[in-house]
């Protein structure tokens, strides 16, 4: 086994992160191409919904404000809730949501805005009275 010296170790590393910052993606994430794969009929992750779910889930949701007041959104409702959706399905904390999906603050700011109005609540319960007029049974 052949052993490299630190001055050639600390050489190679430098010269690799001179490689990484002259690429033409320096900061390639796979939220900027969504719209690609979104296209392509494909999600990102497992937990992503598909437009027939987002289609259902839409109207469900708070309206955007009609006002020119504040700062514009800068992700979609849906990204927002894909994202939520991930946290949801890998129970995982939201400081390790990926950096593909929009900010963990932004996607726990709506998580807790809708659960305070009770949007969670709606929502479950509609998607509970089409499941079961889907098979069939009566409405709750």
């Amino acid at each position: 086994m052949t052993r490299i010296s630190r001055s050639s170790r600390a050489l190679a590393t430098s010269r690799f992160r001179g490689c990484l910052k002259n690429t033409n993606f320096p900061n390639f994430n796979l939220y900027q191409f969504s719209h690609v794969l979104e296209k392509l009929g494909m999600a990102s992750y497992p937990s992503s919904m598909t437009e027939s779910e987002w289609k259902i889930l839409e109207n469900l949701l708070p309206t955007k404000p009609d006002t020119l007041r504040g700062r514009p959104q800068e992700h979609s409702r849906k990204d927002i809730i894909d994202g939520i959706l991930y946290i949801i399905r890998t129970g995982g904390a939201w400081r390790m949501m990926p950096n593909d999906l929009p900010h963990r603050k932004t996607c726990y700011h709506y998580f807790r805005l809708w659960a305070k109005l009770g949007y969670w609540e709606r929502i479950h319960s509609a998607l509970r009275d089409m499941a079961r007029l889907a098979a069939g049974k009566k409405k709750p």
